[in-house]
């Protein structure tokens, strides 16, 4: 799972005009953090039995990444 996410998100960063923005990760790195820090999350919400709703969760997981990235 996260290998297939890790190609999924290689692609759109690679794709994405802020490329030549000056990251300061290459598009590499960046997937990797990030695939991993969404897997993470999704398990993390197994384990604790799903205390808030899914959406909620996402939201909050989607928050920091796209903070972290600076979309």
């Amino acid at each position: 799972m996260p290998s297939e996410l890790y190609k999924l998100l290689l692609g759109w960063i690679e794709a994405s005009p802020h490329k030549a923005n000056g990251r300061p990760a290459d598009p590499e790195v960046t997937a990797s953090v990030v695939s991993w820090a969404i897997f993470g999350a999704g398990v993390r919400w197994s384990r604790d039995g799903a205390v808030e709703s899914e959406e909620r969760f996402a939201d909050q997981v989607i928050s920091v990444i796209d903070e972290g990235l600076h979309l």
